[in-house]
């Protein structure tokens, strides 16, 4: 069977299902579905497939594009269907003819990217004037800083300043991250699918404390919506998470010892070092 690296930031069913990042991700993509209805889509940075496949459940057409060969190959070989294809390609020099999509979708794609103002202006060209454009990115402010993966994260401000010239009407989303408690019987809890049950919102956030925004971009005013959607994802297992504290706990305990041991070293080479200075000549 083909296979593909899970280096940590793409997403691969075959790797990650039944994990937070599995959740994440597939979520911005179940999310698009009554928008790409019956259209062309390009999936700009469509890495393993997956979203790209789901897309062209609804779609007409979909176009995965991606700068990996890797990812073209397992894509094409895994996901490849009669309404969709993928091609190895930039996000900065999209191999698509001007107007020739209706939705560019572009889910976590513009934090990878050097140039970002070149990208928004590739999406400009390949949408059609009545296109949309779907964007999601992380959240500067919640995000750690030393992600390799990310060249540029951006706060909420500077991502719409940077889409509005091009991109007129924005409606904003946020996607947020909780732990989850579900009470219910079994059968909604050992079956992967939809849960019918109300959501109670017990620890609201504010648009600073999202992980990711979720922009729907248009240059016309925007009729599209996104319906709210939840999904659970990442087990939370206490006895594995006491586990884990223990285990932090004690590598931290294990520096601070390592630190002691330096700096008691240090301060006893100073000692050696001022008592065994060579006399100075008279």
């Amino acid at each position: 069977m083909t296979s593909i690296d899970g280096d940590g930031e793409r997403m691969v069913p075959q790797l990650h299902a039944a994990t937070l990042m599995y959740s994440e991700h597939v979520t911005r993509y179940l999310a698009a579905l009554p928008l790409v209805a019956g259209k062309r889509v390009l999936d700009i940075a469509s890495g393993s497939g997956y979203g790209t496949n789901l897309l062209a459940q609804s779609a007409a057409h979909v176009v995965g594009v991606d700068a990996s060969q890797e990812a073209v190959t397992y894509a094409t070989d895994v996901y490849g269907s009669d309404n969709s294809e993928f091609h190895v390609g930039d996000a900065t020099s999209i191999p698509l003819a001007d107007r020739s999509v209706d939705v560019v979708v572009s889910f976590e794609t513009i934090e990878h990217l050097e140039d970002y103002r070149a990208f928004v202006a590739e999406v400009d060209r390949v949408l059609a004037d009545d296109g949309v454009f779907l964007l999601s990115t992380p959240n500067d402010l919640e995000f750690v800083q030393d992600n390799h993966f990310h060249l540029h994260q951006f706060t909420y401000d500077e991502l719409v300043g940077l889409v509005r010239p091009r991109f007129a009407h924005i409606e904003p989303y946020f996607q947020a991250t909780w732990k989850a408690v579900l009470l219910a019987p079994l059968s909604m809890i050992d079956t992967e699918g939809p849960v019918d049950t109300a959501v109670l919102n017990l620890s609201p956030l504010s648009p600073e404390q999202t992980l990711y925004f979720y922009l729907v971009c248009s240059r016309s005013p925007v009729v599209e919506t996104v319906e709210p959607l939840l999904a659970l994802g990442g087990h939370y297992s206490d006895r594995v998470q006491r586990v884990n504290d223990l285990h932090h706990q004690a590598a931290v305990a294990r520096v601070v010892q390592a630190e002691a041991a330096l700096r008691e070293a240090e301060s006893a080479l100073t000692v050696l070092r001022a008592t065994h200075q060579p006399a100075s000549d008279a």
